[in-house]
């Protein structure tokens, strides 16, 4: 129990908007096999995930994960899901990760609580500015600089997307 926060990708898909992808995304895991997705399964791929236990279907791909790390959710509830915190997921851009990538590298302890203000919230872990705090920057910092210099963004999308 608590935040845990993704970067998740998944194929780009001609004429598909982000409300197609929400509306077919709550269908998809569960009903994979009953319901008519269209086109979007030939043209999107269709991920096998979990184990041999557990294996399910899906239209996206971890590609980051960060847990409790709530200045950070703070940033992109703030900048990219326009102060609506609903767990939902959320397109973010080449250009997005590279402000925020610029951000973390400039906070100090002097300026943190102004740069990216911790949040609190239900389980969502400390708010201080303490080592767990800049521990998550540091984090951060790395794993944004691997994914913009790795990440397909000619043919893939980044979506945000947290829950508690």
């Amino acid at each position: 129990m608590g935040l845990d926060m993704f970067l998740n990708s998944r194929k780009k898909v001609e004429g598909y908007t982000q409300e197609d992808w929400d509306r077919v995304s709550e269908k998809f895991e569960e009903q994979y096999d009953k319901f008519n997705f269209g086109d979007l399964v030939e043209k999107a791929e269709v991920l096998k995930r979990g184990d041999d236990r557990f294996p399910y279907k899906s239209l996206t791909q971890e590609v980051s994960y960060w847990r409790k790390c709530n200045a950070l959710h703070a940033w992109f509830v703030h900048n990219i899901q326009a102060d609506e915190d609903d767990c939902g997921e959320y397109l973010v851009s080449k250009k997005t990760l590279e402000e925020l990538l610029e951000l973390l590298k400039k906070i100090t302890k002097r300026n943190a609580k102004k740069l990216l203000p911790a949040q609190s919230g239900f389980f969502f872990g400390s708010t201080d500015y303490d080592e767990w705090y800049f521990n998550g920057v540091k984090e951060t910092i790395d794993k944004l600089s691997t994914v913009i210099e790795t990440f397909d963004f000619d043919n893939y999308e980044l979506l945000y997307h947290s829950s508690w």
